[in-house]
């Protein structure tokens, strides 16, 4: 059973590697996280964010550049879509987000034409929460997105697993 945040890692690695498509991921923040991911082995990351950006960010935090492959675009809008496009084509697995705001990321996942939301879908998120003090994981859904799902909206949020 998992119990520990450090447990999701265990799991995650017997996984293999996913595909990571960062969109505008250029920030310190972000290519630290990624670059631990990737020494882990949980990802082999592929950037979508400004080259020269990434390449003085990585000098300046000691980051081997080495571990991602860069798609070198200035607009963060247009990260966001080659990212989504990338999932969407089966070249990646899973989506992060990088610099770009909230409002831009979510407009490139919930495009009818190119984003990752299907047709008449439900929005929903989870937070997986470890308090030292408590025997195990907290998990938490909805409290910002659909706080009072009915039962047809949570039949659809099932069916997303």
């Amino acid at each position: 059973m998992i119990q520990h945040l450090t447990d999701i890692v265990v799991e995650a690695r017997k996984k293999g590697k996913k595909r990571l498509a960062v969109a505008y991921g250029q920030d310190s923040h972000t290519l630290e996280a990624v670059y631990n991911a990737y020494k882990e082995g949980l990802v082999e990351p592929t950037l979508f964010g400004e080259k020269a950006v990434i390449e003085q960010v990585c000098r300046e935090n000691d980051i081997d550049i080495n571990a991602f492959t860069i798609v070198d675009e200035k607009s963060d809008v247009k990260c966001v879509q080659l990212a989504v496009a990338a999932v969407v084509a089966g070249v990646a697995d899973v989506l992060m987000k990088g610099l770009v705001s909230t409002d831009k990321y979510m407009r490139g996942i919930l495009n009818k034409e190119a984003g990752l939301f299907p047709p008449k879908g439900v929005l929903s998120h989870v937070s997986v929460i470890e308090i030292p003090s408590y025997h195990k994981l907290i998990t938490v859904s909805d409290v910002a997105v659909i706080p009072l799902p009915d039962f047809k909206q949570k039949q659809k949020q099932i069916g997303y697993l």
